[in-house]
């Protein structure tokens, strides 16, 4: 399931290219706009049609309603291709780094990784006689569902120490709950 910001994201890159290169093909920058947002709806609804199972079909959805949008606005051969390539070029670089970010976890997809998990068990306080929890290296995915992420990993400790920890976050109650604890 695509985020909010990500469908944000990619209707505001189709939109900017497409208006991008409308200027660079001769004609307005609304009706590259126009070409770029008709693109994003035809492959949106054809995702959606499909059940997101493929790319084949969304794209030449995308390639036919930006041809549709263009043609409609009596728009030249060249100027239609040369809006709808700046409007694909923008909208898969943008996919693009937008889904690197995901996977690093630093994209707020409402889907959590390990790795971006860390940053947040990192500031769990276990009181003042225990060493404090530094880093999560090495980490692995132990289990995740829409709701619940279960992690493993090895943790670096203030008083320099190493010690495989499990952690996890869940919802519960309306609310989101972290916590880690040793593997063993």
């Amino acid at each position: 399931m695509l985020s909010e910001t990500f469908v944000f994201v990619a209707a505001g890159l189709a939109v900017g290219g497409g208006a991008l290169g409308a200027r660079f093909a001769g004609a307005a920058w609304w009706q590259g706009a126009l070409i770029g947002a008709a693109g994003f709806v035809a492959s949106s609804l054809a995702g959606m049609a499909l059940g997101g199972a493929g790319l084949f079909w969304p794209f030449i959805a995308t390639l036919a309603g930006m041809a549709a949008a263009g043609a409609a606005m009596k728009l030249q051969s060249r100027q239609i291709a040369e809006t709808a390539a700046a409007a694909l070029v923008c909208s898969l670089v943008g996919g693009a780094v937008y889904a690197a970010a995901d996977e690093a976890g630093l994209a707020p997809s409402g889907r959590l990784t390990c790795d971006g998990l860390v940053a947040e068990i990192v500031t769990i306080d276990q009181g003042p006689l225990a060493p404090k929890l530094l880093d999560v290296v090495e980490t692995e995915t132990v289990r995740q569902t829409d709701d619940r992420l279960e992690c493993k990993g090895l943790g670096l400790f203030s008083d320099r120490s190493r010690e495989a920890v499990r952690y996890r976050t869940y919802e519960e109650f309306g609310k989101r709950w972290i916590e880690f604890e040793p593997a063993g």
